[in-house]
């Protein structure tokens, strides 16, 4: 009876760190799908990075949305990251000119952005900050959860709608 009551306090804080855990996985898992959603929106659609925070925002934070809600307060738009690159290949029409030297310099460039997308991607990272429960909150305040998704590594914004779009 005695070690019971001993181990009830135990048992109950690691039952809900379980579930604060589970909590900021799930949270974690809305993030990702959050940032591939953003980044389907700059391969497909021709919206600037605020309207596309926008809709990331209204995606994880809305009013209307069943099941669980992230708290927009904790999603300021610093936190949510729109990169739109413009990725585009060399001309090759001149086929017999391929060995040229110009074009071969080209295929090294083409190939070299291939190879290194961080400098040629599109992207989307998001961060939001889960306020820890009561118990943890004396030696950490929140924990940061982030979700980022690129667009095909070094592809960029392959359709090229962007280059005449780039507010935001």
């Amino acid at each position: 009876m005695v070690e019971t009551i001993f181990l009830i306090p135990l048992i109950i804080f690691l039952l809900s760190a379980g579930f604060w855990f589970a909590r900021i996985l799930l949270t974690r898992q809305q993030l990702a799908t959050a940032a591939r959603y953003g980044t389907d929106m700059i391969l497909y659609t021709r919206l600037n990075p605020s309207q596309i925070r926008r809709e990331i925002r209204n995606y994880l934070c809305d009013k209307d949305i069943e099941g669980r809600r992230l708290d927009a307060s904790c999603l300021p738009d610093e936190n949510i990251h729109v990169r739109i690159e413009d990725f585009s290949l060399p001309d090759f029409t001149g086929i017999r000119d391929f060995l040229a030297p110009e074009k071969f310099n080209a295929v090294l460039r083409a190939a070299q952005q291939l190879v290194s997308p961080e400098t040629n991607t599109s992207f989307v990272q998001i961060r939001y900050e889960v306020k820890t429960p009561g118990i943890l909150a004396e030696w950490m305040k929140s924990v940061t959860v982030s979700g980022t998704s690129e667009v095909l590594a070094g592809t960029g914004c392959r359709s090229g709608i962007h280059k005449r779009n780039k507010g935001g």
